[in-house]
């Protein structure tokens, strides 16, 4: 019988469905489309979703998106989130509700960051331009390659995409919060408004990819994440500016009110962490990026260049 929303609920009481937990590709399969399910509702609710989805041979169907379910049920019920939860969710209920807690924060930060972003948006252009960037990015484009399609993290006004196209034949793609901003990209084929970490898995693969600016704001779990997506999503290169932010910058800042603006320093989480094979280091620049106008403070940084090469058989 084929489960519907209607009948999967009578299926459970009569005992015809079992829970079994899956491993390996049924499951990355099943994450994914649950994924593209909930983004393609556009839905929002508690802090979670649950998807429910049908297995039939190699075809997934989507039998419902709930956006605001329920658990935390009577102990012994093994119908609903609380299974799954206590036995997949790292640290079970405890940690379930610590991460939605931290999302929760994390989201009214990113929130502050885009009115931030959303307010200097007409003159982030003369502020790129006071800044080093410029320079670094054009030094980097006119020693590499940026030949075909490049996805531009934390895109902003388009500034980057701009010099890569003034040396390149480039079609530009980009991801950032900013509504504002992005409505100034004018080179960009697209631009997809939200967080990189949760837009990078549903844009496919690129050429190159870049980012500059940008990934100083995500929490040391969505760094690496995003790194990771870097090497998976792109077939050429990966080009990204690495800011050594100091905690006193950091403690100025929190002491100005604006400890959204809070910046992380990766430089020892990117130079510890391990390249994939077929991928190798081509450039690492310690350079001067930025002068903050909020505390006065001179921002260096790294350039890095990673480049994809042929494994020998």
């Amino acid at each position: 019988k084929f489960l519907h929303f209607d009948n999967k609920f009578d299926a459970v009481d009569q005992g015809s469905i079992k829970f079994h937990l899956y491993q390996g590709d049924l499951l990355d399969r099943l994450k994914e489309t649950a994924c593209k399910a909930y983004r393609a509702l556009d839905v929002s609710g508690c802090g979670y979703a649950r998807v429910d989805i049908r297995a039939r041979g190699e075809d997934l169907y989507v039998l419902e998106v709930n956006p605001t379910p329920a658990f935390f049920y009577k102990l012994g019920n093994e119908f609903g989130d609380d299974y799954v939860i206590s036995h997949c969710f790292p640290g079970g209920h405890e940690g379930f509700m610590d991460t939605l807690i931290r999302t929760k924060l994390r989201s009214s930060r990113m929130q502050k960051v885009k009115a931030t972003y959303d307010v200097m948006s007409d003159k982030y252009n003369d502020i790129m331009h006071s800044t080093n960037y410029p320079k670094v990015v054009s030094d980097i484009v006119s020693k590499y390659s940026f030949q075909g399609s490049v996805l531009d993290l934390g895109c902003g006004t388009g500034e980057i995409g701009t010099l890569i196209q003034a040396g390149h034949n480039a079609t530009l793609t980009g991801i950032d919060i900013s509504p504002k901003m992005v409505a100034q990209a004018k080179r960009y084929e697209k631009v997809y408004l939200g967080e990189m970490q949760n837009i990078m898995p549903f844009v496919g693969t690129f050429d190159h990819v870049v980012s500059f600016g940008a990934l100083h704001f995500l929490q040391k779990e969505a760094f690496l994440n995003v790194l990771d997506m870097c090497f998976a999503q792109s077939r050429h290169s990966i080009t990204l500016g690495i800011e050594s932010v100091s905690d006193e910058f950091n403690k100025r800042l929190v002491e100005m009110g604006k400890e959204h603006l809070y910046t992380y320093n990766y430089t020892s989480a990117i130079d510890s962490y391990t390249i994939p094979k077929g991928w190798r280091l081509v450039h690492k620049q310690h350079v001067f990026f930025w002068k903050s106008p909020s505390t006065g403070d001179e921002v260096y940084g790294t350039a890095y260049r990673f480049e994809a090469f042929e494994l020998e058989q």
